[in-house]
């Protein structure tokens, strides 16, 4: 499957200035079960984070078998596909 990445948008567009105002605003008024989705999502990419730190820079990651190694970079992968989906629920909210 072929990964597409984040939009970035240039800070000084006005159209982010505006996105991030309605998020200010949405977050004054966020439901509980909201809230819970946002610090699923917090909580996850720390997770994601450090998974990736150790496949990336941990030396152990690369004495581990090779399907225990492609096991990690599957979860990796399902983890990052997780946190978009997130993070579209937060948008959307």
């Amino acid at each position: 499957m072929l990964k597409k990445g984040p939009t970035i948008i240039p800070r000084n567009n006005p159209q982010v200035a505006v996105a991030m105002q309605r998020a200010a605003e949405r977050r004054k008024t966020m439901q509980p079960h909201q809230q819970r989705v946002v610090d699923e999502k917090k909580e996850l990419d720390e997770k994601l984070d450090r998974l990736k730190a150790f496949i990336d820079t941990n030396p152990t990651f690369k004495t581990l078998h090779e399907d225990e190694r492609g096991r990690l970079n599957r979860q990796f992968d399902v983890m990052a596909e997780y946190s978009s989906i997130l993070s579209q629920r937060i948008t959307a909210f």
